[in-house]
């Protein structure tokens, strides 16, 4: 129910339901944690997500790579990508969601400097985190280093890509895209 009112956009009926299970006395799990973490990264409320934060170090779930994730994300959601690259950086076995999270978390939050930096160096690369990396490019407007990135794209980074170019007003480049 939490995980469906947060997915649905209805993260203070999660957190609701979450308040009443507590005082009900059940205790936190890696679903529930995630749940308000992902419903705190909704309400852009990085408070409740420190909290939540807090609480996982003293359960000590602070290891498990789904939390982390759900963490990082959270993080540079609510416009903290150094706390999320602090999650990422003691998270020891790190997986594509977290590259990902953190990658298009420094992309978002207008550090796509950064992000390149740390996708260069991440390990399996794949069409989901080459549009993770274009998608933040063109919410930084950096069109000049979509062009030039030589990844086979899919639906998604046609879409990012010739987005770019309509903002770069790039019809060249469109043409050529269009034509690929």
């Amino acid at each position: 129910m939490i995980a469906r009112y947060t997915q649905g956009g209805c993260a203070m009926e999660a957190l609701r339901l979450l308040d009443r299970m507590v005082s009900d006395g059940f205790k936190p799990n890696t679903s529930y944690i995630s749940s308000v973490l992902c419903a705190s990264a909704s309400l852009n409320n990085v408070l409740l997500g420190s909290n939540v934060h807090g609480l996982v170090i003293k359960t000590g779930v602070d290891g498990n790579i789904f939390i982390s994730s759900a963490l990082i994300d959270m993080y540079c959601k609510c416009g903290k990508p150094d706390e999320g690259r602090q999650v990422f950086d003691t998270t020891s076995e790190k997986n594509a969601v977290c590259w990902n999270a953190m990658v298009a978390g420094y992309s978002s939050n207008s550090r796509s400097n950064e992000a390149e930096e740390l996708f260069k160096i991440m390990p399996g690369k794949d069409i989901i985190s080459w549009n993770r990396l274009i998608s933040g490019l063109v919410d930084n407007e950096d069109y000049e280093k979509i062009m030039s990135s030589g990844q086979m794209p899919d639906q998604t980074t046609f879409s990012s890509v010739l987005r770019a170019c309509a903002c770069f007003s790039s019809l060249e480049k469109g043409k050529n895209l269009h034509a690929w």
